[in-house]
């Protein structure tokens, strides 16, 4: 069975993170679990965590989708893809008001179609496609990645509780979260296929 960890610096020092990381590794863990709220900046942490493993998973659980853009998102993903390939996944969700309003002073609007849009744009920027999007959310002209893309390119895991965002995973067929999704709502009467795009 796999086991995974979380790594934060809220329950340990930081100074001890690449060490404790490592042993991690060394017992197998599969993958190291980030979040990001009041504490340690995530990517910071998973960059740090990548340069001093080289098999442990690393995994966003989770980024507020609205306090970084999608093209930083996108860049951040393309670099941690160089320095861990195949191990980063980034994981972004709708976060809350607090989070987004109060400590970062951002209009917060949940949004199904923030996150759709994020995650287009991330997805672009990542594999160096020339980004041009025209969205409710989000407008950008001419961003274009530059560094190679990275091969594989990184993973994007979504954080879905409501049907909605569990529809959306499946939508954009978000690695590892469209799995979630079909678990979620399959026990759930009424609801389509997440695999079947969204209306």
């Amino acid at each position: 069975m796999a086991v995974d960890i979380a790594l934060t610096g809220l329950a340990m020092p930081l100074g001890e993170l690449p060490a404790i990381a490592r042993e991690a590794e060394t017992r197998g863990y599969r993958t190291a679990w980030i979040g990001e709220a009041s504490g340690t900046e995530a990517i910071v942490l998973s960059t740090l965590i990548a340069t001093h493993t080289q098999t442990l998973q690393i995994a966003n659980g989770v980024i507020p989708v609205q306090t970084r853009t999608p093209i930083v998102y996108g860049q951040a993903a393309a670099t941690l893809a160089h320095l861990a390939p195949g191990r980063f996944a980034l994981g972004i969700g709708l976060s809350s008001e607090i989070i987004v309003g109060q400590w970062h002073g951002l209009p917060f609007v949940p949004s199904i179609q923030q996150m759709r849009e994020a995650v287009q744009i991330i997805r672009m920027a990542a594999s160096g496609e020339r980004v041009n999007f025209e969205g409710r959310f989000y407008r950008l002209k001419n961003f274009r990645l530059g560094i190679p893309a990275p091969s594989p390119p990184p993973r994007v895991y979504l954080a879905a509780l409501g049907p909605k965002m569990c529809e959306l995973a499946g939508e954009v067929e978000a690695v590892g979260a469209d799995t979630f999704a079909n678990r979620i709502l399959s026990q759930a009467k009424g609801h389509r296929d997440v695999r079947t795009p969204l209306d």
